[in-house]
């Protein structure tokens, strides 16, 4: 699965992936997350609670890294 950077939903904002090719040039919010990995977002709300995908804060903001998320899903499923 590959995200494609361009997260244009209501209060979500819009990623930039010209910008550079830095680890959070493309960064998604809790409901493209969801929308990707074809689960709720309450399924994303558990997942943070339990710790088993990376988050990064912006504000009372949670960003994500796609793939990232999709490493640690991963891991957690090969123990």
């Amino acid at each position: 699965m590959r995200a494609n950077c361009s997260a244009n939903t209501q209060n979500e904002g819009t990623v930039h992936p010209e910008r550079g090719s830095t680890p959070y040039a493309c960064l998604v919010g809790t409901n493209e997350l969801a929308a990707l990995l074809s689960v709720t977002p309450r399924t994303i709300g558990n997942l943070l609670q339990k710790r088993r995908i990376p988050v990064l804060k912006v504000g009372s903001l949670n960003r994500f890294n796609v793939q990232r998320v999709l490493e640690s899903l991963e891991k957690k499923e090969a123990k």
